[in-house]
């Protein structure tokens, strides 16, 4: 996380003031170590451990000095720093929210979507940002894809992480073990099925069972709460099957497509359906020209023909676009895609 903020930085010639989680500021030190003996010059990159976030903040974003913020972490926080840059008028890079969906069709793949899904929501004992937190699942496949997941999920040994056998260590704090607990309880009370874990096993130490609920999605229920970074998911059967830019969204899409809770959406079919293969939305390069006010004929000409050729040059390339094709980021990394 660390060398994602600094290395852009030194690259633009500017130093770094940089605050690490007060949970793991080790990696960061360690990283800004690296640093040094690779030959960056010394105190171009400054770290401050601290607990005291809001003091820190408002003292480093009000300093005339201040050229850019960037964050990742919670809505809530991110807002703040937010309302701090603009005093300055500060460019701001925030990544906020984590509360990332998966989307498993009718024609996915069974073993392979249970796999995908269990390295989605588990790795880094599932206390990552783009971990898989809610899963939505056609109902073709719901009940076969939740048994499944469900025996993946039930097989994995808690304990410390350097023991033999062990595939789920430690939660972050006492503080995670004690908010996953309320959520697992709220869950429940709202009506999800607890299908596997919801508790802290008897030993010592911050430990959390892998637990996966399911709840029915219909147009009148509650939202399930985000269980954020942990080794807690949900799973919600649906028979509807998102298109990228619904007029009227499902109740499954309006779930998954907060630009405030979801950061990493995913999706798992075998075959990328027609709808997902190409973005609907326009690009500003095809775009129609609205400024009837200073057109004329020679140039709505001119227009027409650069629309047709970037028509012409979207059809192209999109429909030579090998699979998959993700209209949520746009380009694909293997193609001239203009979507």
């Amino acid at each position: 996380m660390a060398t994602r903020k600094i290395a852009p930085a030194l690259a633009a010639g500017c130093p770094v003031v940089i605050k690490p989680a007060p949970q793991t500021p080790l990696t960061t030190l360690l990283a800004v170590q690296l640093a040094l003996a690779a030959g960056v010059p010394e105190n171009l990159v400054q770290v401050v451990t601290t607990t005291e976030a809001p003091a820190f903040s408002s003292a480093v974003l009000a300093d005339p000095r201040a050229r850019k913020v960037s964050f990742t972490g919670s809505t809530a926080v991110g807002k703040v720093l937010l309302h701090l840059a603009a005093d300055n008028v500060l460019k701001s890079s925030m990544e906020l929210g984590g509360n990332a969906p998966l989307l498993i069709f009718d024609d996915a793949d069974l073993e392979r979507a249970v796999d995908g899904a269990f390295a989605a929501k588990m790795r880094n004992g599932g206390q990552s940002c783009i971990a898989a937190n809610r899963i939505f699942v056609q109902d073709g496949i719901a009940d076969a894809f939740t048994d499944a997941l469900t025996d993946r999920l039930a097989a994995v040994k808690v304990g410390n992480g350097l023991a033999p056998g062990v595939g789920l260590g430690p939660v972050i704090d006492h503080n995670a073990v004690t908010r996953l607990s309320r959520l697992v309880e709220d869950a429940t009370r709202r009506g999800a099925h607890l299908l596997t874990g919801g508790s802290a096993p008897s030993h010592p130490g911050t430990f959390f069972e892998p637990t996966l609920t399911t709840y029915r999605l219909t147009p009148t229920s509650p939202t399930p709460r985000s269980s954020g970074p942990s080794p807690q998911s949900s799973a919600s059967p649906t028979r509807t099957r998102p298109s990228p830019a619904p007029t009227t969204p499902s109740t499954a899409w309006r779930a998954t497509s907060s630009p405030r809770t979801s950061t990493a959406p995913s999706t798992w079919p075998t075959n990328w359906p027609p709808a997902w293969s190409a973005s609907t939305r326009a690009s500003p390069r095809t775009r129609p020209h609205l400024s009837a006010a200073s057109s004329s004929p020679a140039s709505d000409a001119r227009a027409a023909a650069k629309d047709s050729r970037n028509t012409r040059r979207s059809a192209t390339t999109t429909s030579n676009c090998a699979p998959p094709h993700d209209p949520w980021w746009g380009r694909h990394p293997c193609c001239r895609c203009t979507a």
